[in-house]
C-alpha cells in the first residue's frame, strides 16, 4: 500500500489503493494505519477526509482516478443494493482477487512444499445464475414497500426510505424468478401481516417452477397466516408457499412447494427435491464443480465410509452415495433432512446413506473412528471443535468445504494442531459480481 501524504490545508489526503481485505474492500494507509473502505479497487487513485470520530477513522469522499480495473456498472439499483459489491471490478481483476484470498488462507496453515493449490474455477456465466432470492418488507414505520436489503452504506445515509430497496429487475435471476419478481414484491408489500422475509425459488430442472417460503414472526400462528399468503401466492404467480418460523421448518404448506434440480445437480439418480425453506447452493452450474472438487480431494473408494457434517439436503451426501460409498452424515434443519432423505430414497441409496437430524457438531463425535473421509461444510461461523473431532475419529482424510476465508484460516490451524496437514485445495467462484468465495481443502495425517 501506498503512504498518504497531507494535500490541503482541509486536513484531505490521497493515495493509490493497493490490495482489499477478504470481503471486498479497498485497503488505504493514512499515518501508518490501514482503513477499509467498500467499493474502492486496487489501482484507484482516491481523496479521503476525517469522518464524525475525528483523525482516528478516515473516509473516502472521491475517487480522483479510477482503477485500470474498475468498469461502470450496468446496474441502476447498485450501490444501494447490498448484493453485487464488486459489480464495477472487472471479471479478471475479481478472479484474481478471489484466488489471492483462497491462496492466503490456505497458506496460513499449510506447508508451501506438501500443499498443492489447483487451478482456481471460475464461473462460465456472471449473469442469471441465481435460482433462489429474499425479499423484505418495508423496515421503517408507516412504510408499504418491499425488495431488497440495502447496502451498509445507503442504509446509514437512509437513502430508501422504507428501509429496503425496491428493486425492479436483477441480472442475476434466473428467468422464472426474474419475470415474478415485481408482481412478488407488490404482493408482499400488500400483505396485511409483518413477516421476516419471503424466499422464492425456482426449479432448475423441468418446468419454470416458482414458489415461496414466508418466515413468520415470533407470535405468528401459521393457521391465521394461510388464506393472507394465500392471496400472495396467487399474485405472484407460484406453485405454493410455505410458512414457518425462523429455523427453517415448515408448519403450514399452500399447493406444491417441492422443486427440482438444485441439490446434487448431475448426480445419477436426479433431478432431486428441494424446497424454496431450505438452504441450496445458490449458483447450479458451479455447485455442479463444488461437488466434483469434493469428490475428487475426498479420495474415497466404494465400500469405504465417510462422517458428514451439516449435510443439508444430500447435496454431497448424494454424490458419494452415487459412488458406492457409506455415509453417516448429520444436519440440524429438519425440513432439510426430511428432504435430504427422501432424496436418497428416490436414488435408491437408503441401504449406503443416511442423514441423521440434529446438531452436526455433538452428534459427529458419536460417530464410529476411524472413516475413509471426514467432510464438513459448516456455516460460515465455521466449526470451532473440528481439530478435536479430527483427533477423535481419526479419519484417514479430512475435507473441510468453507464459504468464508476468516473461518477457512481458523479452521485450517486448528486441524494443523491436530496433526492434519493441507495437501490440496481449490478456490470455486460461487458468487460472480460479488466477494464471496468458496474453498475445499482436503488434509491427511502429518
Amino acid at each position: 500500500m501506498t503512504k498518504l501524504k497531507n494535500e490541503t490545508e482541509t486536513e484531505k489526503v490521497t493515495g493509490t489503493v493497493d490490495e482489499m481485505d477478504v470481503i471486498g474492500r479497498g485497503l488505504v494507509i493514512v499515518d501508518g494505519r490501514s482503513f477499509a473502505h467498500a467499493g474502492v479497487f486496487p489501482g484507484d487513485r482516491v481523496e479521503l477526509e476525517p469522518g464524525e470520530r475525528g483523525d482516528k477513522f478516515w473516509q473516502v469522499v472521491r475517487i480522483c482516478k479510477p482503477s485500470p480495473d474498475r468498469l461502470k456498472s450496468d446496474c441502476p439499483f447498485h450501490g444501494a443494493c447490498g448484493g453485487c459489491d464488486l459489480i464495477e471490478l472487472s471479471e479478471k481483476a475479481r478472479i484474481r482477487f478471489k484466488e489471492q484470498v483462497v491462496r492466503k488462507a490456505i497458506e496460513s496453515f499449510s506447508e508451501e512444499a506438501t500443499c498443492r493449490i489447483l487451478p482456481f474455477i471460475s464461473a462460465p456465466q456472471v449473469i442469471r445464475y441465481r435460482h433462489r432470492m429474499r425479499l423484505h418488507q418495508g423496515r421503517r414505520a408507516g412504510k408499504t414497500d418491499a425488495g431488497f436489503l440495502p447496502s451498509k452504506l445507503a442504509e446509514a445515509d437512509e437513502t430508501s426510505d422504507s428501509g429496503i430497496v425496491p428493486i425492479t429487475a436483477c441480472a442475476l435471476l434466473m428467468k422464472p424468478l426474474a419475470k415474478r419478481l415485481v408482481a412478488a414484491r407488490r404482493a408482499l408489500a400488500a400483505l396485511p401481516i409483518k413477516v421476516r422475509c419471503l424466499h422464492l425459488a425456482c426449479s432448475v430442472e423441468g418446468d419454470e417452477k416458482v414458489a415461496g417460503h414466508v418466515v413468520l414472526p415470533p407470535g405468528t400462528s401459521a393457521r391465521r397466516g394461510k388464506p393472507l399468503l394465500e392471496n400472495l401466492m396467487k399474485a405472484a404467480d407460484l406453485s405454493g408457499i410455505s410458512m414457518g418460523p425462523d429455523d427453517g421448518s415448515v408448519e403450514g404448506v399452500i399447493g406444491s412447494v417441492i422443486l427440482t434440480g438444485a441439490v446434487a445437480p448431475g448426480v445419477d439418480g436426479g433431478p432431486y427435491s428441494f424446497e424454496p425453506a431450505i438452504f441450496t447452493q445458490g449458483n447450479v452450474a458451479q455447485n455442479r464443480r463444488l461437488i466434483e472438487a469434493v469428490m475428487k480431494l475426498g479420495m474415497v473408494e466404494p465400500g469405504e465410509r465417510v462422517v458428514e457434517g451439516f449435510a443439508g439436503a444430500g447435496n454431497f451426501t448424494l454424490a458419494f452415495a452415487a459412488a458406492g460409498v457409506c455415509v453417516e452424515a448429520f444436519e440440524s434443519s429438519p425440513g432439510a433432512v426430511r428432504m435430504g432423505n427422501k432424496n436418497l430414497h428416490r436414488g435408491k441409496f437408503t441401504e449406503l446413506a443416511s442423514i441423521v437430524e440434529g446438531d452436526a457438531h455433538t452428534l459427529m463425535f458419536r460417530a464410529a473412528p476411524h472413516p475413509a473421509l471426514l467432510l464438513v461444510d459448516p456455516p460460515r461461523s465455521g466449526m470451532h471443535d473440528i481439530g478435536n473431532l479430527a483427533k477423535k475419529l481419526q479419519p484417514r482424510r479430512v475435507v473441510l468445504v468453507s464459504c468464508d476465508a476468516e473461518s477457512l484460516t481458523r479452521d485450517g490451524k486448528r486441524l494443523a494442531a491436530a496433526g492434519y496437514k493441507a495437501i490440496e485445495g481449490v478456490g470455486i467462484d460461487l458468487y460472480p459480481r460479488t466477494h464471496h468465495v468458496e474453498a475445499v481443502v482436503a488434509f491427511a495425517k502429518a
